[in-house]
């Protein structure tokens, strides 16, 4: 298999992967969280405090409708947002969030069908310098001497 093959295989059995899927919807609802936050003027510990939510709300069971929840968020302090645009900014995180996922499952070195592991070179370490006998005892003599 060409490396270009393997690494679209890997990539593409990265993003079927239910695991996958799951980091990418946390990532989403992370990303588009700062956004909202953004848009609704919460910084700092806030705006985490708001992304933080948004993954937990992922987490319940049921489909989580992001749209609607920013929508009504967006709504209740009074800013005014089209639904295009928090679909775009979605979809735009959703697209990140996948190139993230599948990034780091390339990156991890593992092929989970043969157990194949990419390793990295070891670094390469000059071997210890040995010296003769006679040259030991010469700089020994040349270090009393000095």
């Amino acid at each position: 298999m060409a490396f270009v093959d393997r690494k679209r295989w890997l990539r593409s059995r990265a993003l079927s992967d239910s695991d996958s899927q799951f980091l990418i919807n946390c990532l989403t609802a992370r990303g588009i969280g700062m956004w909202a936050a953004g848009i609704l003027g919460l910084e700092g510990e806030q705006a985490a405090r708001y992304a933080q939510e948004l993954v937990l709300e992922t987490l319940l069971p049921g489909e989580m409708n992001f749209a609607l929840r920013l929508q009504c968020d967006f709504q209740a302090r009074g800013i005014s947002v089209s639904d295009h645009r928090i679909e775009a900014a979605l979809e735009r995180q959703k697209e990140y969030s996948a190139e993230r996922v599948a990034h780091r499952f390339w990156n991890a070195n593992l092929d989970p069908e043969s157990g194949w592991e990419r390793r990295r070179r070891p670094r390469m370490v000059p071997p210890p310098v040995v010296l003769s006998p006679a040259l030991q005892e010469w700089k020994r003599r040349h270090n009393q001497e000095a």
